[in-house]
């Protein structure tokens, strides 16, 4: 039975992977205002204190080379899979930094997923995506986020 119980599955945490803190925090957040337990492991761990029923964890992937985000991303995703929870979510930036297609293009190989909603947005700071297309900010050259928002 895979229903969701108590914020896990089967027993299992939820696992969130972000390409950096800020995001493993965010999201980690929303779990946490909907009531559930949250642990966001800082150094990219995948052994956390067990009692938890969401782990966020941040890769620091977003300012990696290509090479060192696959391998980072690679070790995470066989972490998690060697844990036996289940990874959920991969965050990455609304503005595209880093390595976006790499770490879900990694992360769905490592879970068997053979489809991947892709949403990079955060409406707050007006960056969307409408019919398919990146709706979001710029400033007057052209540079994504530059509201100052690091995520």
């Amino acid at each position: 039975m895979n229903a969701v119980a108590n914020g896990s599955v089967a027993g299992l945490p939820i696992v969130l992977l972000a390409d950096d803190l800020t995001g493993a925090l965010d999201c980690a957040a929303v779990f946490v205002r909907a009531g559930f337990t949250a642990y966001v492991s800082v150094d990219g761990e995948v052994d956390t204190p067990p009692g938890h029923s969401v782990i966020s964890i941040n890769a620091n992937t977003r300012r990696l080379d290509a090479a060192q985000a696959v391998r980072v991303i690679r070790t995470a995703t066989r972490g998690i899979a060697q844990s036996g929870a289940s990874l959920r979510y991969v965050k990455i930036d609304s503005t595209l930094r880093g390595h976006p297609g790499l770490e879900i293009g990694i992360s769905a190989e490592a879970t068997g997923v053979s489809l991947a909603l892709v949403a990079p947005s955060f409406p707050g700071a007006g960056r969307v995506v409408r019919d398919g297309e990146d709706d979001g900010d710029e400033d007057e050259r052209g540079r994504r986020g530059s509201d100052g928002n690091d995520d």
